[in-house]
């Protein structure tokens, strides 16, 4: 009884067990406990230990080993796949989740010193959207080139002498490959609708097979495409859902999107919807050694440091290579009118439309002199077209003028009170221009130019605050200049991209 009695007090009332309960087979008496298992604390407490309160326990120091559940890693072995470190090298997380991550669309240490060549293995599983095109699904249109190695005549007018290699690239990855291998100059070739010329380059990568639709959404009217994508069938694809990419660069149907991005292409449109650094909203790049890097995303926002996909514009290919780039579409326009001024104004014409308070979608003036003929379009909703329309019902309707075709496109820029000094400046040079009044920007066409007449005409629109550009003639040095090296002191520091054709 006394033996009974003893062993009834040590398990207690409220502690009621059955029989058996609570022993262990003699085999696994003596097994060692994790000092974080539960069942180890009462003999932690008994040997002197104090349970500390949840709110001041210390964090583990950084290199501490954690002990993992079954199935979670060895015991005794740090659990990785729980580093916020390891997951944001792998993309696992959002950037902006990740504590002391940095911010999508500046250029930071992450960016510039990405990945290496065949780092990708990690990241071939990504989550992708149920768009209309999904990713790695090829435009319906694209031609089905091949691989080819050739040789562009010397007198073409990217090489001086000599002959240089072509390769089309069939992958991203292969471009990558190409630019690994270091140690030669790059040029990448698309449409060759704005490529300046400049001295001959050891290789030459055409984008032609890169055409590609890596994602499209229709409903975020977000899309995003390889380099190579044509912006004419680019446009015959979106359509196909109502929407349209609002650049109406020269030579739609030759123009590739990397091409239009490099070279910072612009038309008409750009007076309501800006120009390519405002549709931009995200890029992948390969850096001159075949270093991966991304800035932006499939959202607006303001980032600190470098802009990437602003960057990226205007670059002519002396960065980096454009993989991929990122757009914001827009609906198509249910009515479209375009409205026609002969002999008329570019300046007074303008007044008169804000004084309507009109809001056309592109106006450009053209002229090959002293004159202007001014063209209007105006687009959205049958009643919102109609209603302009009505205001200025004296001008005629009219086709909707093209670029004009040259062997020398020249760009220009003054002010637009200054419309008839820039015409008078550029006469000698018997070109058509096409002009955007109410942005000051401009295009000359010409079948050929001398350097002392465009020497001439610069020198004339400098007086009156503007410029004038021409193939392979930057004018004179901007004040940006050093800023424009030290960037691409930082992303291509031997100079091996695009040599020469740019002012960098």
């Amino acid at each position: 009884m006394e033996g009974a009695q003893e062993r009834l007090r040590r398990r207690g009332p409220h502690r009621p067990q059955l029989p058996g309960a609570g022993r262990r087979h003699p085999a696994q008496r003596d097994r060692a406990r994790a000092p974080g298992d539960r069942r180890a604390r009462p003999a932690l407490w008994a040997a002197g230990g104090q349970r500390v309160p949840r709110g001041r326990r210390q964090p583990p120091p950084a290199g501490a080993l954690r002990w993992t559940r079954p199935g979670r890693g060895e015991e005794g072995r740090r659990d990785v796949r729980r580093d916020p470190a390891h997951l944001l090298a792998l993309r696992r997380i959002d950037h902006r989740r990740a504590r002391g991550g940095h911010r999508q669309g500046a250029l930071h240490g992450r960016d510039v010193l990405g990945s290496r060549p065949g780092d990708d293995a990690a990241r071939a599983l990504r989550v992708r959207s149920r768009g209309v095109v999904q990713s790695g699904q090829g435009l319906s249109f694209a031609p089905a080139l091949r691989r080819q190695a050739g040789a562009v005549p010397a007198a073409s007018n990217r090489a001086v002498g000599g002959s240089v290699a072509r390769v089309t690239a069939g992958s991203i990855d292969e471009v990558q490959a190409l630019l690994a291998q270091g140690d030669r100059t790059v040029l990448f070739v698309g449409g060759e609708t704005a490529m300046p010329p400049g001295p001959p380059v050891d290789l030459e990568i055409s984008t032609g097979r890169l055409n590609q639709v890596v994602e499209y959404a229709p409903a975020d009217q977000v899309v995003t495409v390889e380099c190579g994508v044509n912006l004419a069938q680019l446009q015959r694809e979106l359509a196909k859902s109502g929407q349209r990419l609002a650049l109406d660069p020269p030579h739609p149907v030759e123009a590739t999107v990397g091409g239009i991005v490099a070279a910072n292409s612009f038309g008409p449109l750009r007076t309501r919807y800006g120009s390519v650094r405002d549709l931009i909203i995200g890029v992948s790049i390969l850096r001159a050694d075949g270093t991966r890097a991304k800035g932006g995303g499939k959202v607006v926002k303001t980032v600190a440091g470098f802009d990437l996909p602003k960057l990226m514009c205007g670059s002519f290919g002396t960065l980096a290579f454009i993989a991929t780039a990122t757009f914001r579409v827009h609906p198509l326009p249910e009515k479209t009118v375009t409205l026609r001024a002969r002999g008329s104004d570019p300046l007074e014409l303008v007044r008169r439309v804000r004084a309507l308070q009109l809001e056309p979608a592109a106006m450009i003036a053209l002229g090959e002199g002293a004159g202007w003929d001014v063209y209007l379009r105006f687009e959205g909703f049958h009643s919102g077209v109609r209603a302009q329309r009505e205001k200025l019902r004296e001008l005629e309707e009219a086709e909707w003028p093209g670029h004009a075709e040259g062997a020398v496109r020249l760009r220009f820029g003054g002010l637009p009170t200054h419309a008839a000094q820039v015409a008078k400046a550029l006469a000698p040079l018997r070109a058509r221009l096409e002009w955007l009044p109410t942005l000051g920007l401009g295009f000359a066409s010409c079948a050929a130019v001398e350097a002392e007449a465009l020497h001439r005409a610069r020198r004339e629109l400098t007086a009156l605050g503007g410029w004038l550009t021409g193939p392979g003639d930057w004018g004179p040095a901007p004040a940006s200049l050093a800023v424009h090296r030290s960037v691409k002191r930082q992303l291509d520091p031997e100079e091996l991209l695009a040599p020469g054709r740019f002012v960098v």
